[in-house]
């Protein structure tokens, strides 16, 4: 079951989406009657990864923050089972949590929930970085801060904007630290994005230099 749910996950990107991730979600179900946190935790971890990632394609297709709120419970009980002995995947699974914030964020009702959000995607990117280094994972490490940039610019939209477009600004040229030399597509993707944050900042000071 739970190879079957990661067949139908990758089935998902080829056509019936919403049906293939279904069908994904059906037979982790099943397996998680048997893979126990207690008694096969890493097995266990491993089907809510497939869960976590089901479900979040399924808030791209049909209720949002439903599936949104499932793939957040998914991926914390990961969390739960990495947060001892196993960094690396603990760095991965914070790093999904960032993901599922700020997809959260983009569809909250009220400004409150929204920042609210953000600051949860802004605390697990944190969290993941501590593993992430950039001598170590220079991939994994740009890409978190690639979210960061994400959750302080939706930040920037409710509250103390100056503060966080800088914030998102730091973010992108740590990402360029990276990028700059190795990977002209993603350097130009954050190029892109540097420079609709310095827009919004010269919307409130140093508009010339900005």
């Amino acid at each position: 079951h739970s190879n079957l749910g990661n067949a139908y996950l990758i089935l998902s990107e080829y056509g019936s989406r919403a049906d293939n991730c279904r069908k994904a979600i059906r037979a982790c179900q099943e397996a998680l009657k048997v893979y126990t946190p207690e008694e096969f935790p890493l097995d266990y971890a491993e089907v809510q990864g497939t869960l976590w990632l089901a479900y979040l394609t399924m808030a791209d297709i049909e209720l949002k923050t439903e599936n949104c709120m499932l793939a957040l419970e998914a991926c914390q009980e990961r969390i739960n089972i990495y947060a001892a002995g196993q960094p690396l995947k603990h760095a991965s699974c914070q790093r999904d949590l960032a993901i599922t914030y700020n997809t959260l964020a983009n569809i909250e009702d009220t400004l409150e929930a929204k920042a609210d959000d953000c600051k949860k995607a802004i605390l697990a990117s944190r969290t993941a970085l501590q593993i992430y280094t950039p001598e170590d994972f220079p991939k994994e490490y740009a890409e978190v801060q690639m979210l960061l940039w994400a959750s302080f610019v939706s930040l920037a939209e409710v509250e103390e904007k100056a503060e966080n477009c800088k914030n998102a600004i730091v973010a992108c040229n740590n990402a360029l630290e990276v990028y700059a030399k190795k990977c002209p597509k993603d350097n130009a993707d954050i190029q892109k994005n540097l420079g609709y944050t310095y827009v919004a900042l010269a919307e409130m000071e140093n508009k010339a230099e900005n």
